[in-house]
């Protein structure tokens, strides 16, 4: 049975805020349908980074596109394909040195025709000022996932961009989540 816990996902969600940095809150500001429209399917990235190792299946993972504006709303989550896994060491000055672990996906063929299909909708070409876009990435974590784990999730939608960060080190109990969780039936 994989960790497919309610509250799992409503304190990630709740938590992911405050776990969003304040570059990315700033570089999103600016983000407007025109940017939008300008995105190549087949360059958007989703990277997930954990300090311990994470074996994510294309299954676990999609990227929810939405937007909301008078004239109307768009929400679709999108299959992503594992295009890499890898781990690194990193140095540290005080402390141990630690690995991080990565997966990066990218949009499936049928996301990629979906997200082409949004960027052509009447609805995103019209909207303007009182429209709001955003990207979630929304993961189901598999059985074999750690009891604790401190991960990040990043998006690429412009290579020359880089990657910004959606949700940044943030730290996860699975055994305090499933006694909250028992706690509270």
């Amino acid at each position: 049975m994989k960790r497919n816990l309610f509250i799992t996902l409503l304190a990630i969600f709740i938590a992911g805020c405050s776990h969003v940095p304040l570059s990315t809150m700033v570089s999103m500001s600016g983000f407007d349908e025109e940017d939008f429209i300008a995105i190549k399917p087949d360059e958007v990235r989703v990277k997930v980074r954990s300090d311990k190792p994470l074996d994510l299946s294309d299954e676990d993972i999609k990227l929810q596109f939405k937007l909301k504006s008078p004239s109307g709303n768009l929400d679709e989550n999108l299959a992503l394909n594992k295009v890499s896994q890898s781990s690194r060491q990193i140095d540290s000055w005080f402390g141990e040195d630690t690995t991080q672990y990565s997966s990066t996906f990218s949009l499936s063929d049928k996301s990629v025709v979906s997200f082409k299909k949004f960027q052509d909708s009447k609805l995103v070409r019209t909207s303007r000022e009182n429209a709001k876009m955003n990207f979630n990435a929304k993961v189901q974590f598999p059985d074999n996932t750690p009891e604790q784990i401190t991960f990040s999730i990043d998006l690429l939608l412009n290579p020359s961009d880089g990657y910004f960060t959606l949700i940044d080190e943030y730290y996860f109990d699975f055994d305090e989540a499933k006694k909250n969780s028992q706690a509270g039936e």
